[in-house]
């Protein structure tokens, strides 16, 4: 099969809608495709050739994460979440730079988030980490590479393209968590641990991959997890990171965790600072007493066509920050953006 260096792994659970938007994209490719559906009912589909699909209902989406693993042929994988849009052209963009690069364990390019917005069906997006292109850990210390990115905002670092061996690193991390207790936080930050300490990390200058606008439900606070301590919780997950950091770096346990206690200091320095710039925004009635006075003043169509605008000039300011007056970036771009928006709105 053409384009067998990388295989796609999507999970889904009762979300038929976003599941069978995500089949009818990667069935007009030739990659590899493995889906673990834990919805309680199967999806009744054509399923195209080149995708594998597992009805997997009542299992946990790590279960189904490590079965598709184990079917993984390929040198390189990528986790593509059901709601989620790769752009090809951006995808074996950051495969080849791997492929040149055999030190790094991982690299992505950028995101945007869209939201789709009805009647007139037009899709918003904004860009997330903008500022992010070129953004690198490539200190030739695991334990540097960790607490740098541990101490960047981006928590995404799961969904970068990697190699087969980090995600089964990655996946140890989580060996024995009850993840029915588990925070979100806790699965994305595990792969900083499995991806740093085998490897060198890099943000490309690329379009890379659309996410839909979506707010976590029910999902649990990193700290609040932490604080729980519980053996089948944070304690474990604790004892996990020491075996990965002794096995796969030489650490001492000593310095394991001492590297530890820094990392995880530096993401609830990360989470208090988010928390207070959104207290900060919410109780800012200035800006709250201006939008009242231009509702007033304005129609509810003016409104609409401003924020339109709005978001127009802002999405292509961020282009030109992200890729300046590189071409084919803008080339890559456009032909990956017109594909997911034709699949966003089939």
């Amino acid at each position: 099969m053409a384009n067998a260096m990388i295989t796609i792994l999507i999970f889904s659970y009762n979300r038929p809608y976003h599941l069978e938007k995500a089949i009818n994209y990667w069935g007009k490719f030739n990659y590899p495709v493995i889906i673990a559906d834990g919805s309680s009912a199967p999806l009744i589909k054509k399923i195209p050739k080149n995708i594998e699909y597992l009805h997997r209902p009542g299992t946990g989406f790590l279960e189904r994460i490590r079965e598709m693993s184990e079917k993984v042929k390929t040198s390189y994988i990528v986790l593509n979440p059901d709601d989620d849009f790769i752009g090809v052209d951006g995808l074996q963009f950051t495969i080849d730079f791997l492929n040149k690069n055999p030190d790094y364990s991982s690299a992505q390019g950028l995101y945007t988030r869209y939201e789709k917005r009805e009647p007139q069906g037009y899709i918003y997006s904004h860009w997330d980490y903008s500022y992010a292109a070129n953004y690198s850990h490539v200190d030739l210390s695991a334990e540097n590479r960790i607490l740098a990115a541990m101490s960047h905002p981006i928590m995404h670092y799961c969904y970068s393209v990697m190699k087969l061996d980090c995600l089964v690193r990655a996946l140890r991390i989580l060996d024995g968590i009850d993840e029915s207790s588990m925070s979100v936080s806790t699965f994305e930050i595990s792969f900083i641990y499995g991806l740093m300490s085998h490897g060198k990390y890099t943000t490309l200058p690329v379009f890379y991959m659309a996410r839909e606008l979506a707010i976590r439900q029910n999902d649990i606070a990193f700290d609040d997890w932490v604080d729980s301590n519980s053996e089948s919780g944070y304690a474990q997950w604790r004892s996990n990171i020491f075996q990965t950091l002794d096995k796969d770096c030489g650490m001492s346990l000593l310095r394991s965790a001492k590297i530890i206690d820094q990392s995880i200091g530096l993401i609830f320095d990360g989470l208090h600072a988010k928390r207070i710039a959104i207290n900060a925004a919410v109780k800012d009635n200035k800006i709250k007493s201006l939008k009242k006075i231009i509702k007033s003043t304005l129609s509810t169509a003016c409104l609409n066509n401003l924020h339109l605008i709005y978001f127009k000039l802002n999405f292509f300011r961020c282009l030109y920050r992200m890729f300046g007056t590189d071409i084919r970036a803008y080339i890559l771009f456009f032909r990956d953006w017109s594909r997911i928006k034709s699949a966003i709105r089939d």
